[in-house]
């Protein structure tokens, strides 16, 4: 297919599908993109989920402002699986096993709804024995900042007190003894435990240990 029209299909794609910012895709010097899909390739990758996304009838999903519908049981299943074991990213082979099935990944991914990895989640999906936040969290929160990044690239509003003052304490120097006193010591153990709060900010993405 010649350049020019890729390039206008792709455009007539974004028209399509009301996508304002075209994702452009850069290539290295002697490198060509395929332009049919690699099924093979495709059952070597993970698949993750936007935060927001839920289940709420056997085919109907909703995210953000949108519902959806999935016409394939087998689909909505795998969706909810991404969904229940999020952030963790599951691998797409068992799923990947037909092209009807790898075709309504690829659709999914292009709206939105399905996130591609070549790489498993990097930051705990479990709190260890001395629990740790990501760094650049623990700055941003000494800076003052509310706005902050998740270890999968989100951005995460946190701006109440009690939340900021626990993800402070989590520089790995502690353990959950040692957490759970100087919790209690804060003032702000009334709103929570250390057990639940450990395992909503794994879940959130923001523990690296």
């Amino acid at each position: 297919m010649r350049k020019a029209a890729v390039v206008r299909r792709a455009q007539l794609a974004d028209y399509r599908d009301l996508c304002f910012f075209h994702q452009s895709l850069f290539v290295r010097p002697g490198r060509k993109p395929l332009r049919t899909p690699d099924w093979d390739m495709l059952g070597a990758l993970l698949a993750g989920v936007p935060a927001g996304l839920r289940r709420t009838g056997r085919s109907e999903f909703t995210i953000g402002d949108g519902d959806f519908e999935v016409g394939d049981d087998t689909l909505a299943d795998f969706l909810e699986a991404l969904v229940r074991h999020a952030p963790a990213r599951l691998p797409l082979a068992p799923f990947a096993a037909s092209p009807f099935h790898c075709e309504a990944i690829l659709r999914l991914v292009d709206r939105g709804i399905v996130e591609l990895h070549s790489l498993p989640f990097p930051g705990a999906l479990e709190p260890g024995e001395r629990p740790r936040a990501n760094a650049l969290v623990r700055a941003m929160i000494g800076r003052g900042e509310t706005r902050l990044f998740t270890l999968d690239h989100r951005a995460i509003a946190i701006s109440e007190e009690g939340p900021r003052r626990f993800l402070s304490l989590l520089d790995g120097s502690r353990d959950r003894a040692e957490l759970a006193a100087e919790w209690e010591a804060s003032g702000f153990s009334v709103q929570t435990d250390v057990d639940t709060a450990l395992r909503q900010l794994a879940r959130a993405g923001l523990l690296s240990e």
